[in-house]
């Protein structure tokens, strides 16, 4: 567990008072080029620049890639910049991402659009692919920075997810981090959650259990993904205290059982409970 331990520590060691730099960096330097700007692409071209341009780091101790650069604002920087931003409030349709992927999602997009034929729905098919595009492209970056750490298992899911459907466990998971840390960290705002988390992976768990992977390894792997959630807003998700980063103290919602609670369900619980003992 010392890996788990690890990013704990870092977790509880970040600083209230940081910003997304990068972010404000690149939204600083595109207030000047969007300004006057008023095409319906705006915001997408924005998001696919911003990708485009910033770092992918890693640490030795990551279970899934997909880290934001931080540190305390610089000169008149006034964090966090709302050039680019959205309500949050939020829940992707994760269980058709793993199941068709973006590439899927954004040809039915365009298959309607073009059916439509109407400008808002041409419209949105065109915003559509830039955004696609750049998550693909900024996720095959990672997949080559992951390559150069020796990380395989986040090289080889990077290199089709999210932009293709999920294989196994560990690429499901890395595919909805990467998605989760974009909307949160760049694009922007406060509570996305993850939905019924326990239903759409509960195939992928089988899958893992069926070719032989421990319940205890998957609850770590599990863990080590709550953790992730972690790093977007540190201490502030307990305190409440307001970060200068465009999810402020975000809490990360997973909503599990119901009705028809399934093995899976009782994992997430053993594994939230692991990401927080000592």
């Amino acid at each position: 567990m010392a890996d788990l331990i690890k990013l704990k520590e870092l977790v509880l060691e970040s600083n209230n008072r940081a910003c997304f730099v990068e972010r404000e960096k690149i939204l600083g330097k595109l207030e000047a080029e969007m300004e006057n700007n008023n095409t319906q692409d705006k915001y997408a071209v924005i998001l696919s620049k911003m990708l485009a341009e910033v770092s992918t780091p890693i640490i030795e101790d990551d279970y899934f890639v997909g880290r934001v650069v931080e540190d305390l604002p610089e000169g008149e920087m006034k964090p966090p910049n709302r050039l680019l931003c959205s309500r949050g409030h939020m829940s992707f349709d994760y269980a058709k991402v793993l199941k068709i992927g973006l590439k899927g999602i954004l040809e039915e997009i365009k298959i309607s659009a073009q059916t439509k034929g109407d400008e808002d729905s041409l419209s949105f098919a065109h915003n559509a692919e830039i955004v696609v595009t750049a998550i693909r492209d900024y996720a095959n970056r990672y997949a080559n920075e992951a390559a150069v750490h020796g990380m395989t298992p986040a090289a080889k899911a990077l290199r089709i997810v999210p932009y293709e459907p999920a294989y196994d466990f560990y690429s499901a998971l890395q595919g909805i981090w990467i998605i989760h840390m974009i909307a949160s960290c760049y694009v922007g705002d406060r509570d996305y959650a993850f939905g019924r988390f326990d239903s759409y992976m509960f195939p992928f768990y089988e899958k893992a259990i069926q070719e032989g992977e421990t319940r205890d390894a998957l609850c770590e792997l599990l863990a080590g993904f709550f953790i992730k959630t972690n790093e977007i807003c540190g201490r502030t998700t307990y305190n409440y205290q307001s970060k200068p980063v465009p999810c402020q103290a975000s809490k990360q919602y997973v909503n599990i059982g119901g009705e028809e609670p399934n093995e899976f369900s009782n994992l997430v619980l053993d594994a939230a409970m692991l990401s927080q003992s000592e």
